[in-house]
């Protein structure tokens, strides 16, 4: 749409800042003229196109996602018929981290962030700030539930 506007030239003076290579190819398609930050510091407007995700990452993720949150409400489990088991929440700890990981990558910010509180949680235990418990499961749980349901609503 800028790169129309300017075309008609409805807009003047329009100087774009890529932050991508992609960013870049396709302001000079649109015949958008480009500076970098150095030559111009002061911006009025950014939209840098951080929310667009290609879609073979999505699909990655997604099947990605699928086996770790089968994974995770497993060792969940397995754990709390094991609190001792240190092997199992080490375990927890790197699939919620992935996943965490991989749903930043696809912009997913609700995901991740729940991912996140997980993952404090969790480092919390092995500090030993909290104690393994009932009610930690019972949070732990219900964070992995929700994260589905995040996860299900991108499915459709």
């Amino acid at each position: 749409m800028l790169g129309a506007a300017l075309e008609a030239g409805a807009l003047q003076d329009i100087v774009g800042v890529p932050t991508s290579g992609v960013t870049a190819v396709r302001a000079r398609a649109l015949n958008i003229p480009l500076a970098t930050l150095a030559e111009c510091p002061r911006l009025d407007l950014a939209v840098d196109g951080a929310d667009e995700v290609d879609p073979e990452i999505l699909d990655i993720f997604m099947e990605e996602a699928d086996e770790l949150l089968v994974t995770i409400e497993q060792s969940l489990d397995d754990w709390q018929n094991e609190p001792d088991n240190r092997d199992i929440l080490v375990s927890v700890q790197r699939d919620i981290h992935t996943l965490k990981g991989g749903a930043r990558m696809v912009n997913q910010t609700a995901l991740a962030d729940v991912g996140h509180a997980m993952e404090t949680l969790l480092t919390a235990v092995v500090d030993g700030q909290v104690t393994v418990s009932a009610d930690m499961f019972a949070v732990l749980h219900a964070a992995r539930d929700n994260i589905q349901d995040l996860y299900e609503g991108l499915k459709q």
